[in-house]
């Protein structure tokens, strides 16, 4: 069957973006990382996923798979983000002992002189179960609303995606 979807082709191209952007688990991390700040031009920044953690110490796994040491500064700002937030206005507090091996956190400060360890003074971080859950909830939508087959033709002028399912 082959079905024209103005609409829905837009849906889809756009849950498609979505999904894809929350496999990495942090739309809202990774948008916070690219928009560099006037005081914290020269600061490091990481990104990844919590390996482990012993007192103020945690190792974080980079996306790119490489493990960094990140040693919190005392005063270190700590919040807590929902996926899919744009800001940090609803963020809360997030205190050490509720940070988990499998959440993901981006991290700012500054290199230690040894080179291998981060001197945080700010971590955003957002649960793996909020990321699991936002996951689940998009795949449900995803059944719901979403259609599949191949793309057959696309007619930009008119926003039409022609699929064959």
């Amino acid at each position: 069957m082959v079905r024209n979807c103005r609409s829905t082709g837009a849906r889809v191209i756009l849950s498609l973006i979505c999904g894809l952007a929350l496999q990495g688990g942090g739309v809202l991390l990774r948008a916070q990382e690219s928009q560099p700040s006037a005081p914290q031009a020269a600061a490091t920044r990481s990104l990844g996923t919590v390996k482990a953690i012993s007192g103020k110490s945690i190792t974080l796994t980079t996306d790119a798979g490489s493990d960094v040491n990140v040693l919190l500064q005392d005063g270190a700002r700590l919040l807590r983000a929902e996926p899919g937030e744009k800001d940090l206005k609803n963020a809360v507090a997030l205190e050490l002992h509720d940070l988990q091996p499998g959440d993901r956190i981006l991290v700012r400060g500054k290199m230690a002189d040894d080179g291998r360890s981060l001197l945080a003074n700010s971590l955003i971080a957002m649960k793996k179960m909020d990321i699991a859950q936002k996951q689940a909830h998009e795949r449900e939508e995803w059944l719901k609303r979403g259609v599949g087959g191949l793309v057959s033709a696309v007619d930009p002028p008119s926003g039409t995606i022609t699929i064959t399912t």
